[in-house]
């Protein structure tokens, strides 16, 4: 006869007579946690992004006069838009990642930094084109 019938018995002689280890419980992020983490450590990157292609962008003003020019401007701030909204593929990834279970950052810095790279090499590029095409 077991423990379990009697009321009476002690919650130490039931736990003792449980042939049963306890349940292993593991805590698993939602898709909504992972997504906000992510999000976060990218928006903090995004200002560092904003920063070294600034920079660029200034240096290639100052070596560049004759990028001095209104459709330059414009082009300039069309390129950041489409620099920022590039970015955004960065975060999607690292989510996605993330929520497969790979949680190292090496993943996320590499992306950023590939990226950023590329961009810069663009900027660079383009800025440069610009100054030979406008006279």
């Amino acid at each position: 006869m077991k423990n379990e019938t009697n009321p009476f018995s002690s919650p130490v002689a039931e736990s003792v007579t449980q042939s049963q280890p306890p349940a292993v419980t593991t805590k698993v992020d939602s898709f909504g946690t992972i997504a906000k983490r992510t999000f976060i450590a990218w928006e903090k990157l995004r200002l560092w992004f904003i920063l070294i292609l600034g920079l660029i962008t200034i240096a290639m003003f100052v070596c560049l006069p004759n990028l001095w020019h209104p459709f330059c401007f414009v082009a300039v701030i069309f390129g950041a838009v489409v620099a920022n909204t590039c970015f955004m593929a960065g975060p999607i990834v690292d989510t996605y990642i993330r929520w497969l279970g790979y949680r190292k950052n090496w993943p996320r810095m590499s992306m950023f930094i590939a990226g950023t790279t590329v961009t810069g090499i663009a900027a660079v590029l383009f800025l440069a084109g610009m100054d030979l095409g406008i006279h």
